[in-house]
């Protein structure tokens, strides 16, 4: 009968352990940070793009008229687009996110961790912190200027006011316009947009005074 205790004991130590570290890792891997803006597509195809911004405590929710791949949203409406999430759109983001805790599909790009921060943020703020506007695919200069760039803005990129420069040092012709555009969309001052002398692997950014 001890040697049974024991037994049982030593699985039940076992799965506590094997689940905290699980946790753990999911944690370590979690990229909401509670701090900066963060932007989640809903749905495949992609009906409607979440922003959290916990510097302002609120979240806007950009709603697309047209069904769109979610592979696309991002180059369409010009925004980084930070995680994917599936879920029933007809529902309320609280309803979405408190779901895809307990939902994991294939489409889905962040973790029950993430799903989880990203829910309690959305069900602990008042009603008159959520914005919702609607907008069709494409979009028009007037969408951009009146309601992305509105919805999007990136109040800690915004207030730092640092003038950018793009230098499209990929080959391919606009990639610098199309970078230009999503940064001036989340609040960015972007001055200029050249192209490169040469082509260039990786990616890079400079600063100077």
């Amino acid at each position: 009968l001890k040697l049974a205790f024991f037994f049982i004991l030593g699985v039940v130590c076992l799965v506590m352990l094997s689940f905290i570290w699980r946790l753990t890792v999911l944690i370590a891997q979690s990229e909401f940070d509670g701090q900066h803006q963060f932007i989640v597509s809903v749905g495949n195809p992609a009906k409607k793009i979440v922003c959290f911004t916990p510097e302002t405590k609120s979240v806007s929710i950009l709603i697309l008229k047209e069904k769109t791949n979610k592979d696309e949203i991002g180059k369409l409406i010009q925004l980084p687009i930070d995680a994917y999430v599936q879920g029933d759109t007809q529902e309320s983001m609280t309803q979405i996110f408190w779901k895809s805790i307990f939902t994991f599909s294939d489409t889905d790009s962040i973790n029950a961790v993430d799903k989880a921060k990203l829910w309690w943020y959305i069900q602990s703020l008042h009603a008159d912190t959520i914005t919702e506007k609607e907008i069709k695919i494409p979009a028009g200069e007037d969408a951009f200027a009146d309601v992305i760039q509105k919805l999007f803005l990136d109040k800690s990129l915004y207030q730092e006011a640092k003038t950018i420069q793009v230098i499209n040092a990929t080959g391919l012709p606009g990639f610098g316009t199309r970078l230009a555009r999503l940064l001036t969309n989340i609040g960015g001052n972007v001055i200029m947009v050249s192209t490169g002398k040469t082509i260039e692997d990786v990616s890079s950014m400079q600063y100077t005074d």
